[in-house]
Order: C-alpha cells, then sequence, then structure tokens
C-alpha cells in the first residue's frame, strides 16, 4: 500500500519505510505484527511539535527586513 506524499517529512519518511516492510517481509518474515497507523501516528505528532517549535522560533525571530 504505497504512501501519498502530503508535505509532511516524518509520515513521508514513516509510510516509505512501512511500504518497504511491506514489500520485504513476505521474503524475510522478519515481523509479526506491524502497527501501521500507530507508526504514521506517531509521525503525524512529531510533525506537529515540528511544526509548533517552527512557529515559535519565527515569533522570537522576527524578519528585521519589515521593520526597516
Amino acid at each position: 500500500m504505497p504512501c501519498t506524499r502530503d508535505g509532511s517529512p516524518s509520515v513521508e519518511l514513516t509510510g516509505a519505510l512501512l511500504d518497504r516492510i511491506d514489500a520485504a517481509n513476505a521474503t524475510l518474515n522478519a515481523f509479526l505484527t506491524v502497527d501501521r497507523e500507530g507508526a504514521l501516528a506517531r509521525a503525524r505528532a512529531a510533525d506537529a511539535r515540528i511544526a509548533a517549535r517552527n512557529r515559535v522560533a519565527a515569533d522570537r525571530h522576527p524578519d528585521w527586513r519589515t521593520r526597516m
């Protein structure tokens, strides 16, 4: 099941890795269970934390060109 690109780096990376697990696990049989939804939920949460941190950083460091 391929993942779609939604602009979220953590979600994209997690989706790509889950796709590789799906493709290789039939041969390797390395995973008993794969919590795809849980992994994607944690990736979305990580992207949300990164976005929140970036918003705070932007608020603390305004663009000085607009003040000139």
